[in-house]
């Protein structure tokens, strides 16, 4: 194990419900760490990112099994608020969700896991990103 990383919801979310190639080099490369550095708000968007991909009704088994998963999962879920001013300051090339990974990566000083291609070609972050 190589120590700890931030994981943002597009990664968590592609690991939950795909079954391709992506999804296995996500979950090959997240048991590389010993924990995933979350903020707050993560499970929340998994979940409705799990919504988004399954689109308007998603599969009563799918939406029960996430919280199991992320309970069992090595996530630690840091609080976000006293970097709120540093969100503040991102938030004209990214979203304050997308921030709070964003900011809790820099201030950690660990890589942030995404599939956000989006995300990792912003202007402002100061973190590493590893896009999946």
């Amino acid at each position: 194990m190589v120590g700890d990383v931030v994981l943002d919801a597009s990664a968590m979310v592609e690991l939950f419900v795909d079954e391709d190639a992506r999804a296995g080099a996500i979950a090959r490369r997240l048991q590389e760490f010993d924990r995933w550095v979350v903020p707050p708000i993560f499970d929340l968007e998994c979940m409705a990112a799990l919504r988004r991909t399954s689109g308007a009704a998603p599969s009563r088994a799918l939406l029960l099994g996430l919280p199991q998963v992320l309970d069992q999962a090595p996530i630690e879920r840091v609080p976000t608020h006293p970097l709120n001013p540093r969100i503040a300051e991102l938030l004209g090339s990214v979203t304050a969700f997308d921030a709070s990974y964003v900011v809790l990566a820099e201030a950690l000083d660990l890589p942030l896991l995404t599939c956000d291609a989006r995300l990792t070609s912003a202007a402002g972050p100061r973190c590493s990103f590893e896009l999946l």
